[in-house]
């Protein structure tokens, strides 16, 4: 149960109690924000693109078309929505490949590789204003394409092709040393067609595109010199297709804007697809962290990118997010937070369940506040009542909902929106999802696709059958992750409980502490309908193909009739992971016939798996003990009521 101060408390239980409740709003789908784009420039010029911030703030860009072409340059100071993109300065021809990186200092590369086994470079030492001569790398020994990122104002990397092979190098540069010596990636490439690059979380991240020794099309990262290392992490394929696959992976783009990005086309039978993915949290890459791909506009109705090249994202810039192509400037403002307070709200509806839940409010807009709220817009309530200290309310571990609805009336404007199931529903890859049976534990299943979706999954202390449990997972390209999240969810022994945007596994047992008495003497008590208390199995078998379990209701079957069996069947299953399913089958875990119904006054610490004791005596119950395993809050004109679905306790 999330914590309630005393006095918030004391006024929940008052006869007089007044409600209090916030909303909190922001544009974010899976913990990154949302970017709505809008163009500043638009000319008919189509080629390669590169475009940074740096850190004066200002918007540089460098175009170009193939090799031997004219290579443009922009600086565009302090950018806004009104200022003139359209100025280009013509730096001379163009080479085979072109970079162009910022560091976190005044200073910002230029790289040029010729094709023909030589590298140039120059580095303006102010923000991109000026720029000294071209100078070669000396023992340059690679090919294109080529990539670049600064560590920090005085080192960079530049990452590119051997020269007449497939190997992935890179090589380091330094303010006080000058080029150091290349290093070649251990894995093997069928075809290194794109680079990108980016420093971040103390290492150079480095996305490949091309085909991999089995020549299938991949799209994939490595990392490079971890904390000054000077060596490569593994290659970790992103997507990937079938070998001799005519798709495509074009163009990967990286950037740091409010978390790493990249976006990058897919070409597939002559149809490009503009993509963008993103690492949630920001705080990691691994495996399984990045998001699910998801169109990536600017681009028009038709889903037409614009443009043959890719988009690159530069940065941000005076609290907006700029993306360039070649012929094209777009920005979208940083997504401020919008909080609705208790007067704006007209009623409200939110349930919480071990899927998220659902909510619907409608709010009060004739001033227009909220007109610009949209689906995918993140919600959370912040519940509370008028206390002696004032307005006060439970944030930690809010209830969170992303809005799949908005809906406007006379002067008012309705929400419908959705728990984290909604993002489930929303992710959908464009490739397999597959983990053949016995190859990882299903806490390492719903951790990827938990990141793929876009939301934290975590696991409080005892929550271990999720580790125990390696079963077969398949989700087809184009698929909903909902179904394979579910499966496996309802195949624990621990609760499903959201806490916040995050989602956690909480272990159920018979001895949980009661978190809260409801009726005489306690929580007030509205109303209460019961269940008949042996509506469980009372016996469980369960088996795989090698092994089987069983459990039974209570400590000591002896003396029992048994008459309400429960039969289970996994091949996946090890011989402990069965005997968890025997458990929650007889009830002591997440599966329950058992439904009590019980009203009472809104309690704002109360979550999904809390133990609550019940007094009614009006029925002649005393002290019975329910697990929540929903709770529905409804506000409205005259009705402030909480409605908690009781299960057994474990």
């Amino acid at each position: 149960m999330r914590s309630v101060s005393p006095t918030l408390e004391a006024a929940a239980k008052s006869p007089a109690a007044a409600p209090y409740i916030e909303l909190a709003c922001v544009d974010r789908w899976g913990g990154v924000d949302n970017h709505r784009y809008g163009r500043h420039y638009t000319d008919p010029t189509d080629g390669h693109i590169q475009a940074v911030i740096a850190a004066d703030g200002s918007l540089l860009r460098l175009r170009h078309g193939g090799p031997g072409s004219a290579r443009q340059y922009s600086r565009v100071p302090n950018p806004t929505p009104a200022a003139a993109f359209g100025g280009w300065q013509d730096l001379g021809a163009a080479g085979a490949a072109e970079v162009l990186a910022a560091s976190p200092g005044p200073y910002v590369l230029m790289a040029s590789d010729d094709g023909a086994g030589s590298l140039f470079y120059r580095e303006s030492p102010d923000y991109g204003v000026n720029w000294p001569a071209w100078a070669a790398a000396p023992g340059h020994d690679g090919s294109p394409p080529l990539a670049a990122a600064y560590r920090d104002a005085d080192n960079f990397a530049v990452f590119y092709r051997a020269a007449g092979g497939a190997a992935l190098r890179a090589r380091k540069w330094a303010r006080t040393s000058g080029w150091g010596t290349a290093v070649s990636h251990p894995a093997g490439f069928g075809q290194v067609s794109y680079l990108t690059a980016a420093w971040a979380l103390d290492r150079y991240l480095v996305f490949v595109a091309g085909r991999d020794i089995a020549s299938r099309p991949v799209l994939g990262w490595t990392t490079f010199d971890l904390n000054g290392g000077g060596t490569w992490g593994g290659f970790y394929p992103l997507e990937q297709a079938d070998p001799g696959s005519t798709l495509e992976f074009k163009h990967p783009k990286l950037a740091f804007a409010d978390t790493l990005r990249m976006t990058y086309l897919v070409d597939f039978g002559g149809v490009l697809t503009l993509l963008e993915r993103c690492v949630y949290p920001t705080t990691g890459f691994a495996a399984g962290r990045w998001r699910a791909p998801f169109p990536l506009l600017p681009q028009d109705r038709s889903g037409t990118p614009p443009g043959g090249y890719g988009i690159a994202l530069a940065g941000r810039s005076g609290g907006r997010v700029w993306a360039c192509t070649a012929g094209g400037v777009w920005s979208a403002p940083e997504p401020a937070a919008v909080t609705v307070p208790f007067a704006d709200i007209l009623s409200l509806d939110y349930v919480q369940d071990p899927d998220g839940g659902r909510l619907t409010a409608t709010l009060r807009n004739d001033h227009g506040a909220y007109s610009g709220l949209r689906p995918g817009w993140q919600v959370q309530v912040l519940p509370g009542y008028l206390t002696s200290a004032g307005a006060e309310k439970v944030t930690v571990g809010a209830p969170t909902y992303w809005v799949t609805a908005v809906r406007p009336g006379p002067g008012t404007l309705t929400l419908a929106a959705e728990g984290y199931v909604a993002l489930l529903r929303a992710a959908r890859l464009p490739f397999a999802l597959q983990y053949p049976a016995g190859s990882a534990p299903a806490r390492q299943i719903l951790d990827a696709i938990a990141g793929l979706a876009g939301f934290e999954f975590g696991s409080l202390a005892g929550s271990d059958s999720s580790t125990r449990w390696h079963p077969g997972l398949r989700v087809l390209p184009g698929q909903s992750l909902y179904p394979a999240w579910q499966a496996l969810a309802v195949g624990l022994r621990e609760g499903i409980r959201p806490s916040g945007p995050t989602v956690l596994t909480v272990p159920w047992e018979v001895t949980d502490p009661t978190a809260l008495g409801i009726g005489p003497g306690g929580w007030p008590l509205l109303a209460g309908e019961y269940a008949d208390l042996g509506a469980d199995p009372d016996w469980a078998r369960v088996f795989s193909e090698t092994a089987a379990a069983q459990g039974f209701a209570g400590p000591d079957p002896a003396g029992e009739v048994f008459f309400r069996p429960g039969f289970g069947y996994d091949p996946g299953r090890s011989a402990a992971a069965l005997a968890d399913l025997a458990g929650a089958l007889v009830g002591r875990g997440t599966v329950s016939a058992r439904r009590d119904r019980v009203v009472i006054r809104p309690h704002p610490g109360l979550e999904v798996g809390d133990v609550v004791a019940v007094s009614d005596p009006t029925v002649g119950v005393v002290g019975r003990r329910g697990r929540v395993l929903s709770l529905r809050v409804r506000y409205g004109p005259d009705r402030y009521e909480q409605e908690l679905i009781l299960g057994g306790v474990g």
